[in-house]
């Protein structure tokens, strides 16, 4: 049998169950593409992450690009020129010029009728300006992200992740502090005020949005007379604040679907909406990301679907022209569409530019990835990759070359019965391989589906109805409803075990094809220790895994716990506090914290291994918990995995030898740890 020859393989330690140290090194991907140096124009452009636009008077588009970290000019005759950033993330260069300065994430621009350009500098938890003559500086945020500083210069607040940005016509700002769940305003004198929300949830309507909840507001718009519209993107509406401070609900149930065409927008269905942009004419246009649809708002409150055809899956943004236009962004397809108002009639904008996977037929070690997620390992040692927002499931042979083995690149759920490369494998998310050798993919565009790659390479779908939901148990895989699908993971007689996040539950598809749900009363929460998994509240599972007695155990991530079903169906916690944190290395794992735990698997002696947000940790058969890598600071030996920084570990994967392989999604790579031999 072979493996990677990436890897050392280690010889069996010895009988202390206290793990040994590791090294850590990429295998795949962290590799940057570069923003081209010249002659870029809308008809050659690749454009990698597009999040946001904005329309000047001549008609220059204002991009934000988060891949290349990014604001581009695409100018009237189609030529495209950086404004801001560089094709790093970082914080740099204010009050010298933009074109100098590092960006992080930049999400959300607007244009002053000064024409300056404000940037929401969402990684670095700034809000930015771009004067005119092209010098940048920060005018809001001390780059920490908490919620601090109401009523004081704006440069001293604490912000998260600024999302949506909005200037009234005397040059005040409004933005979404998505992280905090608030709304936030900076006035002419530089002071900043929250203006709406508390803390995270939904309540308030017909009160002062002071007094309101929210839930992880993005977009915002203001219309003629002042009134703020914004996406409440956790609790699937948009609501309105009026310029005496009370808040409403505009659109939207509360309820995630997609229902509502031609009646009131309060009594229709949105999910996860992303956008909103309010019209001369008075109509509000909505960018319903997760239904895939732009919506439209009429002056008389009726709903209605703007026709899309096949050019947009998941629109993350919007922007008005100045031809009477509506610029339609969609990250996953790299791609703007532009909707002509008058006639509603659409058509590509600039096309987004698809290449083949970067590094296909080279060293793994060379290639980019672009959103990788879910990884797992078959038993000849080839290593599996979803690579989420490219739509494809690459492959690392055991020789160190890599290749994709599923999806063309589009973002759709195509192809059954044809050859799994020609098909797409729209945002695969988890991944596992089957007994039959079939490799599992999990996708969730347009709903949640299980894709199947035969070891003769032809696609199929084994699982998922679409749209989202968490309907069907009982019935065939193939009639359900699934929403999430984090992760998977399959036992040896081949039924399949699903983290079902976004309903709160993990399920099993059995041998047979039917689907059922194992844990999780679908009520997101913390409860039901000691008693039936079935009636027990999860928060978002992240991870499923199988321990050696063939317990499901899952990762409650929402909880900060690792929970597991017992034989006789109970569940119970086996580590984590239900408080985020990192304590209690070399003791008990159930009396440790852990924080955002998602990707857990066992190895071949029984250490369950977990991927955390910043952290590896390992529980060793005796119960107590170990920290792994990414638990020090960058100051230690470079060669030791405990001395490294680790960008958001979201899924993992024991080899042979006692490596380990981790996918860190924020740095968009796969990385190994290696034990080190004793001296």
């Amino acid at each position: 049998m072979k493996y990677l020859p990436l890897v050392f393989l280690a010889p069996a330690l010895l009988f202390s169950q206290q793990p040994p140290a590791y090294s850590v090194r990429t295998v795949a991907g962290g590799i940057t593409i570069p923003f081209p140096a010249a002659d870029v124009t809308t008809s050659n452009i690749r454009l990698l992450e597009p999040r946001h636009a904005v329309v000047d008077p001549a008609g220059n588009v204002y991009l934000s690009d988060s891949y290349y970290n990014r604001i581009l000019k695409i100018a009237a005759d189609g030529r495209v020129t950086p404004v801001a950033g560089a094709d790093q993330s970082g914080f740099s260069g204010d009050d010298g010029l933009a074109s100098e300065a590092l960006l992080s994430t930049p999400e959300a621009l607007a244009l002053s009728s000064s024409g300056d350009l404000y940037v929401c500098d969402s990684g670095n938890h700034r809000i930015r300006k771009i004067t005119a003559d092209g010098v940048i500086t920060t005018i809001a945020g001390n780059g920490g992200l908490g919620a601090s500083g109401d009523n004081g210069p704006a440069l001293e607040a604490s912000i998260g992740n600024p999302w949506g940005i909005a200037v009234d016509s005397a040059g005040v700002i409004y933005f979404s502090d998505s992280s905090n769940h608030v709304i936030r305003r900076i006035d002419t004198n530089g002071v900043i005020t929250t203006i709406a929300g508390t803390t995270a949830g939904f309540a308030g309507d017909g009160g002062p949005a002071t007094q309101a909840r929210l839930q992880n507001p993005r977009g915002i718009a203001l219309d003629a007379t002042g009134n703020l519209y914004f996406a409440d993107n956790g609790n699937h509406r948009v609501r309105v604040i009026s310029t005496a401070g009370a808040i409403r609900t505009f659109a939207g149930t509360g309820t995630p679907g997609f229902a509502g065409d031609n009646g009131p927008a309060l009594s229709a269905g949105l999910f996860f909406p992303s956008d909103v942009r309010v019209g001369a004419s008075g109509n509000v246009f909505i960018a319903d990301q997760s239904n895939g649809q732009v919506r439209r708002v009429l002056v008389s409150g009726t709903i209605q679907t703007v026709p899309r055809g096949s050019l947009w899956n998941s629109p993350v943004a919007l922007a008005f022209d100045n031809r009477n236009g509506l610029l339609v962004i969609d990250s996953l397809r790299r791609q703007i569409s532009r909707v002509d108002l008058a006639t509603l009639g659409a058509a590509v904008y600039i096309s987004g530019v698809r290449e083949g996977a970067s590094g296909d037929g080279g060293p793994a070690a060379e290639a980019g990835l672009f959103d990788p997620w879910g990884i797992a390992l078959d038993p000849q040692g080839n290593l599996y990759i979803a690579d989420s927002r490219d739509s494809r499931v690459r492959r690392i042979s055991t020789d160190g070359i890599i290749t994709t083995v599923a999806g063309n690149g589009t973002p759709e759920q195509t192809g059954n019965g044809g050859t799994a490369t020609g098909g797409g494998v729209g945002s695969p998310r988890a991944i596992a391989i089957a007994p039959s050798g079939a490799v599992l993919v999990s996708t969730t565009i347009g709903g949640g589906f299980i894709r199947s790659i035969s070891p003769e390479g032809i696609l199929s779908t084994i699982a998922g109805a679409g749209p989202f939901g968490a309907a069907g148990d009982g019935g065939p895989a193939l009639s359900a409803t699934f929403f999430g699908l984090t992760d998977m993971t399959v036992d040896e007689a081949g039924n399949i075990y699903v983290a079902d996040s976004q309903t709160h539950r993990v399920r099993r598809i059995d041998t047979q094809g039917i689907v059922t749900t194992i844990a999780g009363s679908g009520t997101a929460g913390f409860a039901g220790d000691g008693g039936s998994a079935v009636l027990a509240r999860l928060q978002g599972p992240g991870g499923v895994a199988i321990d050696p007695q063939g317990r499901i155990v899952i990762a409650d991530t929402g909880n900060h716990r690792i929970r597991r079903i017992e034989a006789n169906g109970n569940i119970v916690t086996i580590a984590g506090l239900g408080v985020a944190g990192a304590a209690g290395d070399g003791g008990p794992a159930i009396q440790a914290p852990l924080n955002l735990p998602r990707g857990v698997r066992y190895d071949a002696e029984g250490n369950l291994w977990i991927a955390l947000p910043g952290r590896i940790r390992r529980i060793s058969p005796d119960g107590n918990i170990y920290g792994i890598a990414g638990t020090a600071t960058d100051s230690q030996s470079p060669e030791s995995a405990l001395g490294t920084t680790i960008a958001n570990a979201v899924s993992i994967a024991p080899g042979p030898g006692g490596v380990v392989y981790f996918v860190e999604s924020a740095a968009r790579r796969v990385r190994v740890l290696e034990p080190i031999p004793a001296q």
